[in-house]
């Protein structure tokens, strides 16, 4: 997958892990990228000048840039943690972009990823979120999985290589920080063995993930298949579960028809695991119809020879029409009569009764004569007023994309 060829970005912070990082893929071809998140006032400034001068004494090719994160965190109402490492992985991708790189190259190792899945379990993560980090995730390129953090500063140590300590890596307020110094201490008294045990449990929770992955469209039935189809789905719209709780996965399972949750902070889901878009659709705008032409997404023609498939579109007696006809969005206390049915009906009670969900209701075209009456609703039924019959001799054919030709 790697060859000494191969362009790489180095995502280099000056801690051991990255120092460590950059001597192993130094004989590779790499930039390495610096990205100063000025929360730590000097020490921030003096990491990325300890970054700018390692390389410079290495001859790698450096790239850095400042960021306020305080003030980005604050403007957009989320924390420091979550602030700097969207702003850090924006600038890390443009360094890729700049460079034609292949892969960005980080440096979490076997203890980052048992506290991932620690910190993952707390927060009380479904199977899916309890498989942590992945060697490779798209452009992110992880070798250092198996690495313990005991081997890093082994090495360093052995080969004198210098690097910085970010202080507030000791703050046991922050829970990443806790689990660390306090947690994972005393469980390695316990199994000496941890990061070995842990590895094989991960890998038993990745096996049996694909395999739900895998069948996760085959079985709608199954309560375990439904959740992990809402995780492929949330993940293929978002390219990430970030943000999917188990309590949002619930919230999914349980839907009525006519009612919708929010799915990220883009969509809404409905029943049936559709989404909806959470922009508000702007309402069908009355429009006068084309005849011939097209309106909207609606094709019309006048013809007077009768119609060779009537599911090529819908058919209206075009003598019995009073024009012009229009094209518009449902109203309320629209009513008409139903092709095939007796009396009138109301058109709310109609799309209730074809279980068209409230929020696509808006966007069906309804085609009115000059009076505002209903005439036909394209790719589902005219008003009986206008069917053609033997004796009819000029038609008016309507047809839309959904219309099946």
């Amino acid at each position: 997958m790697i060859t000494k060829k191969t362009k790489l970005v180095i995502a280099l912070s000056g801690g051991p892990d990255s120092v460590y990082l950059l001597h192993k893929f130094k004989k590779f071809n790499i930039i390495a990228a610096h990205f100063n998140h000025q929360l730590r006032g000097k020490d921030s400034d003096l990491d990325q000048k300890f970054c700018k001068n390692l390389c410079k004494k290495l001859k790698i090719e450096f790239e850095t840039e400042d960021f306020d994160i305080k003030s980005y965190s604050k403007s957009k109402k989320i924390n420091l943690e979550e602030a700097a490492r969207i702003k850090r992985y924006e600038f890390l991708r443009r360094i890729k972009e700049k460079h034609k790189a292949k892969y960005i190259v980080t440096a979490h190792h076997a203890d980052d990823n048992l506290e991932t899945f620690l910190l993952n379990f707390l927060r009380g993560a479904g199977l899916n979120g309890l498989k942590s980090m992945q060697t490779l995730n798209g452009d992110i390129y992880r070798p250092l999985l198996n690495v313990s953090k005991e081997e890093i500063l082994k090495y360093l140590k052995r080969y004198n290589y210098k690097y910085r300590i970010d202080k507030t890596n000791n703050d046991t307020k922050l829970t990443r920080n806790k689990l660390r110094l306090e947690v994972l201490p005393k469980l390695k008294k316990i199994q000496p063995n941890l990061l070995e045990v842990f590895n094989r449990n991960l890998n038993n929770i990745n096996e049996i993930n694909e395999f739900i992955e895998q069948k996760a469209n085959q079985n709608s039935k199954d309560p375990i298949l439904k959740k992990a189809y809402i995780v492929k789905l949330y993940k293929g719209t978002y390219n990430s579960t970030k943000g999917l709780t188990q309590a949002a996965i619930e919230r999914c399972l349980d839907l009525k028809r006519g009612k919708k949750v929010p799915f990220g902070p883009k969509y809404y889901i409905i029943k049936g695991f559709e989404l909806i878009s959470k922009q508000k659709s702007k309402p069908i705008q009355k429009k006068k119809l084309k005849i011939p032409g097209k309106t909207n997404n609606l094709k019309v023609e006048h013809k007077k020879t009768p119609p060779k498939n009537l599911k090529k579109g819908i058919f209206l007696d075009y003598s019995k029409l009073e024009f012009p006809l229009y094209v518009r969005g449902k109203k309320n206390g629209d009513r008409f009569n139903p092709f095939g049915l007796k009396g009138t009906k109301k058109l709310q009670d109609y799309f209730t009764d074809k279980k068209i969900p409230n929020h696509q209701k808006q966007q069906i075209p309804i085609i009115v004569d000059k009076n505002d009456k209903i005439v036909a609703i394209p790719d589902f039924t005219i008003d009986n007023k206008y069917k053609i019959n033997s004796k009819t001799s000029n038609y008016l054919e309507i047809s839309t994309k959904k219309s099946k030709l």
